[in-house]
């Protein structure tokens, strides 16, 4: 009988808690557009509040909750995945169709969900390497 492995159960706890950064963000976002009021129908202020959070989030988990690149990449990719999904399901009613309605959704929310996610990541990455390369000299 194998032994129990803890790191990937530690990993996928890890992979969990991205994901639910994530979420909180998002849900953060959406809370203070309804407390503010948004004008009309234009989701930038709400999106742009929510970059700021991401890219606060990814860079607090990269860089002192030392999650790893990857955990944080798959997160990223299952949150992906549920937009795609989100984006179907308020399109169509459904699965999406990947026309020019999908993909002009699906760019467009990129720039506010997957490039500061990225963008935190890297940074706190990068500052997380370089604190350790001090330390080594």
């Amino acid at each position: 009988m194998a032994a129990p492995n803890p790191t990937g159960a530690r990993s996928m706890l890890r992979v969990a808690t991205a994901l639910a950064s994530i979420i909180a963000c998002l849900l953060a976002a959406m809370a203070l557009s309804a407390l503010v009021g948004s004008s009309g129908r234009d989701l930038r202020p709400a999106a742009i509040f929510m970059a700021i959070l991401l890219v606060a989030a990814a860079f607090y988990l990269s860089r002192w909750r030392a999650h790893r690149v990857r955990e944080l990449i798959v997160a990223l990719l299952i949150a992906e995945l549920l937009y795609i999904v989100a984006i179907g399901w308020f399109a169509s009613g459904g699965l999406p169709q990947f026309d020019g309605f999908f993909f002009s959704w699906f760019f467009a929310g990129n720039l506010f969900l997957a490039l500061p996610w990225l963008v935190g990541v890297a940074l706190g990455t990068f500052t997380r390497r370089r604190r350790f390369a001090s330390r080594a000299r």
